[in-house]
């Protein structure tokens, strides 16, 4: 079945026809309506149209007559993933944005169980093919979650302004107009490419991505946090704590500070290593421990306060090596009275019945003593007392 032109076409149709340009991508062309329509401007050099279906690739094949457009029958962007980097300077989007409908699946409209979920996977995939200075023309619904595809856009280092809106009985339709946000185009420009959002913080964006051939690590400054020169507060400590063996190893820097690039860390975070684990992996728990104690001291020794030490439930994540490698540098400052050791002390006591089902013992009273003493007297020898409270049994 062949989505016929409605109002959604009529109103993303309009928008085509004063902003469309260059090579054009026509993302679900169905009917062929909108590729149709930019192959007829001036300012469009060539069209391709695709869509999932082979009927309407046939359909527009057979009635969209213009030596600009072809069509190709694609899953989203799947038929270009083997023929190298091929951008464009506009991409139509009048995707199915709909939410499911008491289990009725039709593609021309079901656009995931929320109805943002396709939407999702097309701008996860469309900035490796959108062209410097390009653009993304895309509708959607209010019944999809404007603020849901608004996250989106963010997610992926994207950004979105509204074009055009139309009221209708049930729902309001939104044509948005996205770009590259400058942070993207910079990484674009300095060759990392495969950027692919992770998670995020309250003050940054986490993507993976490719830099030289090795899979990288990108921290982003997060659009919506209000805090100011966090990435390049995190790169200046990354690399005071590199020389030191602490933290991923940084890569690159923006020198506006807009972004970080660092190695990849493979690993889980220690609390699921902990509960994956068995007893008869106490030594080794016992050895990871340690080994993050002595980071603690090797920071303090710096005169740096890395905050959340007392409860570092994803900053700390344990490789196949069983090796901590600890995350998440942004708010370090410096200070005369650092306190990562007794935060880490307060964060093993958190942990005291989960480490005994494990096979190891705190002695809570005698370490909150010894933190007590480290405060007023940082030293390595009280450092090694903690430990000889944390005992394999």
């Amino acid at each position: 079945m062949i989505y016929e032109p409605r109002e959604d076409t009529f109103l993303i149709a309009k928008e085509v026809e004063k902003h469309a340009k260059g090579e054009v991508l026509d993302m679900g062309t169905g009917s062929g309506y909108l590729a149709g329509t930019a192959a007829k401007l001036a300012a469009v050099t060539k069209v391709i149209g695709v869509d999932i279906s082979d009927e309407a690739i046939d359909y527009c094949k057979e009635h969209i007559s213009s030596e600009k457009a072809r069509f190709l029958q694609s899953d989203l962007f799947s038929v270009f993933f083997s023929k190298g980097r091929h951008t464009f300077d506009t991409i139509i989007f009048n995707p199915p944005y709909l939410p499911d409908d008491q289990g009725v699946k039709d593609a021309a409209i079901d656009g995931g169980k929320k109805g943002h979920e396709v939407i999702e996977r097309f701008l996860r995939d469309s900035k490796i093919y959108l062209a410097d200075g390009g653009i993304i023309l895309l509708l959607f619904s209010s019944l999809t979650g404007r603020a849901d595809v608004e996250r989106v856009i963010s997610e992926n280092l994207l950004e979105g302004e509204e074009l055009a809106r139309e009221k209708h009985s049930f729902e309001e339709l939104y044509v948005y107009r996205i770009t590259k946000s400058n942070v993207l185009a910079k990484l674009h420009r300095n060759q990392v490419s495969g950027i692919w959002y992770v998670t995020k913080g309250k003050r940054g964006l986490i993507l993976q991505a490719r830099y030289n051939g090795t899979k990288v690590a990108i921290k982003a400054a997060n659009p919506k946090s209000k805090a100011v020169g966090r990435i390049a507060n995190e790169a200046n400590f990354l690399k005071i704590l590199n020389a030191k063996g602490i933290g991923p190893r940084l890569i690159a820097a923006d020198s506006e500070g807009d972004y970080l690039v660092m190695e990849f860390v493979e690993g889980v975070p220690f609390e699921s290593f902990l509960e994956k684990a068995g007893r008869k992996d106490n030594r080794k728990i016992k050895g990871i421990i340690a080994d993050i104690f002595t980071q603690m001291l090797a920071i303090d020794a710096e005169s740096i306060s890395k905050e959340e030490m007392h409860h570092p439930h994803k900053h700390i994540i344990i490789t196949k090596g069983n090796k901590p490698v600890l995350l998440d540098f942004e708010r370090c400052h410096k200070t005369e009275r650092p306190s990562n050791v007794t935060q880490c002390c307060q964060y093993i006591i958190s942990l005291e019945k989960r480490l005994t089902e494990k096979g190891i013992i705190i002695h809570k009273e005698r370490i909150i003593i010894l933190a007590k003493a480290y405060r007023n007297h940082p030293d390595k020898k009280i450092v090694d007392e903690i430990l000889s409270g944390i005992q394999c049994h």
